[in-house]
């Protein structure tokens, strides 16, 4: 248990961002133990864990900029599997968005900018802000569907390079959001990843979204590891305003930011780089989150906690400090303090990380990965026999249907990282399950493209053991959704009666595009090459940009 104390450095602000906080730390000797006993002459390293809820907050007030960048290449005409394409599908989810804006338009203040990107930069929609106008609504909606169309090759520097420049205009004193969309490699422009992460918009909170299995997920990882960013990867097309909501509503809803946590008298676990630290750094914490930090100590009696971020009203700083644990009140017994699935969920991040340092490891041979993959089915059985057992249980305190939820999570991790390993996306799969565990996100990827799954029957000769496993169907995680979040993101996802053209149609429609923008884009074509001759490049990117 602990105690709380919540500061406001800011004498006017009464607003509590923090609803619940508890440190709690394990002591229940039966079971799954993280760590063995210590030696004779040291003292055990405890196992323990930060929990906060933060309270129901209203929308952000504060003046938000936003910069959506799409990509527009030609395979975005790729038809999914409900028979629209991908262009069909952002067209969607970008009308949701605008709808969900314009209507929540009297809550907040939202500036929007909307730009689209192959080899040149298409201006969809200059800063404006966002009203209850309908009228406004539909022009915004028809200049998108009209601007946006699938054409040319895909060239992701200049499209950062865009957004840098155009982020960089706003005032300062607003928050900044940059979202950046694409489904391919790069085709054009350069490839160097030193000089992509250059790019990068640094005074903004990123997310970057891959559609589809074939889009650059390792560019996109290293370019969201820039100003703790964040990466989606939308496995499923039709999953796309899934993802999108529940980045807006981090935007909108946005409790804390730029939260740091320091620990005295023990370490809190850092899950992307495998490492236990005093102070981690989180990009922030929106309103009904809950989430999960793992800490330890030799001397939790004397463990503290400190998380600083900065809100609507100013700084913010949180402290906690261990109580007494709990006891009976008849006997006077301790309760032991049972944090098994926390403990499971560290071992699984663990395995998680491994796992994607062996796919990145160009040296890691078959032998190695099928090693690592007996580990992950090992340790996924020994989670399942523990989900069982509690299931079984014939007093009144059998699992419940969350905590079967978060077990199945954990073991649905370790299934797809195992699964993948012998594939080449071992990477894509294992880095996207490890951060949206250790993020704790709403969305996660359930579908395996079965090019990886046929390279692991492949390997092994003949029918898996486990080919009956059932990966969780449902890509939102219970656990970590709530309320507010889930109506966001069912907005954005929404299909309503939108009526969509034929193919024919949108050929037509996209004809007469490109008619009318022949002569312009020719114009802007021959004016970029005309700049390229009086630019620098490297020898590799002069290489890339004459191969394209």
């Amino acid at each position: 248990m602990s105690s709380f104390n919540q500061e406001i450095n800011n004498e006017s602000a009464q607003v509590e961002l923090i609803k619940e906080s508890l440190i709690s730390f394990h002591s229940k000797e039966a079971g799954f133990q993280l760590y063995p006993k210590a030696q004779e002459d040291s003292e055990d390293l405890h196992f323990g864990v930060f929990e906060v809820e933060m309270a129901q907050t209203p929308m952000c007030q504060k003046e938000q900029e936003i910069n959506s960048t799409n990509d527009m290449s030609g395979s975005m005409q790729d038809i999914c599997n409900d028979g629209r394409s991908k262009m069909q599908h952002l067209h969607l989810t970008l009308e949701n968005i605008l709808r969900l804006l314009s209507t929540n338009a009297e809550q907040s203040a939202v500036n929007l900018e909307i730009t689209g990107f192959d080899d040149l930069i298409l201006q969809v929609l200059d800063p404006t802000k966002i009203t209850s106008d309908f009228e406004q609504l539909q022009q915004i909606i028809n200049a998108m569907k009209k601007s946006l169309y699938p054409r040319g090759s895909t060239n992701i520097h200049l499209a950062l390079q865009d957004a840098t420049t155009r982020l960089q205009q706003k005032q300062t004193e607003s928050q900044k959001s940059f979202i950046f969309m694409t489904d391919g490699n790069i085709t054009t422009g350069t490839t160097n990843i030193k000089t992509l992460k250059q790019s990068v918009p640094k005074n903004s909170q990123n997310y970057f979204i891959g559609f589809g299995a074939d889009h650059d997920f390792a560019l996109l990882q290293e370019l969201a590891t820039i100003n703790s960013g964040s990466y989606y990867y939308v496995d499923k097309i039709e999953n796309a305003g899934l993802v999108f909501g529940e980045i807006i509503h981090s935007i909108l809803y946005t409790a804390l930011r730029n939260v740091t946590i320091n620990v005295t008298n023990g370490e809190i676990y850092d899950f992307q780089t495998n490492q236990w630290l005093t102070e981690i750094r989180v990009s922030n914490l929106c309103g009904e989150a809950k989430k999960t930090f793992h800490v330890r100590s030799q001397n939790p009696n004397e463990f503290q906690l400190t998380l600083t971020g900065t809100g609507e009203e100013g700084e913010y700083k949180y402290e906690e400090t261990v109580l007494p644990p709990l006891q009976d009140v008849e006997t006077g017994v301790v309760i032991p303090t049972d944090l098994t699935k926390f403990m499971y969920r560290q071992k699984v991040l663990e395995l998680l990380y491994q796992t994607t340092i062996l796919a990145k490891n160009l040296y890691s041979t078959e032998e190695d990965k099928t090693k690592h993959q007996n580990v992950l089915r090992d340790f996924r059985k020994q989670i399942e026999a523990y989900s069982a057992s509690l299931d079984a249980k014939e007093s009144g305190d059998q699992i419940s249907d969350e905590e079967k939820d978060y077990l199945k999570q954990l073991t649905d991790d370790l299934y797809i990282s195992e699964k993948t390993l012998h594939s080449e996306k071992a990477l894509l799969y294992s880095t996207v399950r490890q951060n949206a565990q250790g993020h704790e996100t709403s969305y996660n990827v359930t579908q395996i493209d079965r090019s990886s799954l046929r390279r692991q029957r492949a390997f092994n000769g003949q029918q898996d053991e486990d080919d009956n496993y059932n990966v969780t169907v449902n890509p939102i995680s219970r656990a970590y959704t709530s309320d507010t979040q889930a109506e966001i993101m069912r907005s954005c996802s929404a299909t309503g009666p939108q009526d969509y053209e034929t193919p024919q149609e949108q050929d037509q429609d996209q004809d007469q595009v490109q008619d009318e923008n022949q002569d312009e884009y020719a114009r802007i074509s021959r004016s970029r090459t005309i700049q390229r001759s009086n630019c620098h490049y490297s020898d590799d990117d002069y290489r890339q940009i004459q191969r394209s």
